[in-house]
C-alpha cells in the first residue's frame, strides 16, 4: 500500500541519494521532452485521485525508475550493457549439458597437449588483435583476455573444433602442470541457452563455467593434476574476462542525399 497523507502544497522533494542515481543513470542530461509529459500526465491523475495524494518521495521514486529503465535500453543500444552472468550467476547457474561438456574436455586437453597452439596470422601479444582476428575468422564476437598474468602464461590462440562447431580457443598454462581454456562458440552449440543464464560443470575433474551473451556461448575450462583449481577459481575467471568480449557496436547509415 502506498504511504498517502493529505495534500501539502509545502512538501517538496528532497532525497539527494535518490536524485544522485537519477543523475548518474542520465548521465547529466535532461529529461526528453517526451519522458517528461508522461511523467506529468501520470503524476497529474494520482493527485486527481480523490483528497490524498502520494508523497511526493514516491512519485519522484516512480519517475526514476521510469528514467532508469530508458536509460538502460539507451545503454543496450548502444552495447554498453555488462556482459556476463549477474551477481547471482553461481547461485542460479544450470547444468551444463553432457555432450557438450565432454567435447570442450576433450578440447581443451588435446590442446593442452600441443607443442605450440598458435594459429599463424594471429596476433600473439595483444588480445584486443587477437580478439579481432578470430572474430574475423570465427564470424561472431570472442572473449580474450589476460587471466593472472602473474601465475599464468599465455600459450596461443586458435580456430578449434568443439564437436561439430568451430570456436575462438586460447589457452594458458600455470604451475604444475595446470591449464585454462577459453572458449567462443557459436549459440547453436547450446540451443537451449538463455542470454544471460550461467552454465556450470565439473566433468572428470574439469571445471567449467560459461555464460550465453547475445546469442553466443563463451567458457572457460580448467584443469589441474593436483586438483586444486576450483569451479570457483576459473568462474572467477570467467567473469573477470566477460567484460573483454569484443562487442560489435551499432552503427548509423549515413543520410542519403
Amino acid at each position: 500500500m502506498f504511504d498517502v497523507m493529505p495534500t501539502d502544497p509545502e512538501e517538496s522533494f528532497d532525497d539527494p541519494e535518490l536524485k544522485a542515481a537519477v543523475r548518474r543513470v542520465w548521465g547529466g542530461k535532461p529529461t526528453p521532452e517526451s519522458v517528461r509529459r508522461r511523467l506529468e500526465a501520470s503524476t497529474t491523475g494520482l493527485a486527481r485521485d480523490s483528497a490524498m495524494t502520494i508523497r511526493p518521495r514516491y512519485v519522484w521514486a516512480a519517475a526514476a525508475l521510469v528514467v532508469i529503465a530508458v536509460g538502460l535500453i539507451a545503454l543496450k543500444l548502444n552495447g554498453i550493457v555488462p556482459v556476463g552472468p549477474g551477481p547471482q550467476a553461481a547461485a542460479a547457474a544450470a547444468p551444463l549439458p553432457a555432450t557438450l561438456a565432454s567435447d570442450l574436455v576433450a578440447r581443451h586437453d588435446g590442446c593442452a597437449r600441443a607443442a605450440d597452439h598458435h594459429m599463424p596470422g594471429v596476433a600473439r601479444d595483444d588480445f584486443a588483435r587477437i580478439a579481432s582476428d578470430l572474430k574475423w575468422r570465427l564470424g561472431l564476437p570472442v572473449m580474450a583476455g589476460p587471466i593472472k598474468e602473474d601465475q599464468w602464461t599465455f600459450a596461443g590462440a586458435s580456430i578449434c573444433p568443439v564437436g561439430s562447431f568451430k570456436s575462438a580457443h586460447l589457452m594458458f598454462k600455470g604451475p604444475h602442470h595446470q591449464a585454462v581454456s577459453v572458449f567462443s562458440l557459436t549459440g547453436a552449440a547450446l540451443p537451449s541457452g538463455v542470454d544471460g543464464r550461467a552454465y556450470e560443470a565439473d566433468r572428470s575433474g574439469h571445471p567449467i563455467a560459461g555464460f550465453m551473451h547475445d546469442g553466443s556461448f563463451y567458457c572457460v575450462v580448467g584443469s589441474d593434476p593436483t586438483g586444486s583449481l576450483s569451479l570457483k577459481e576459473v568462474r572467477t575467471f570467467r567473469d573477470e574476462l566477460a567484460p573483454q568480449i569484443d562487442i560489435p557496436r551499432p552503427t548509423v547509415a549515413s543520410a542519403e542525399h
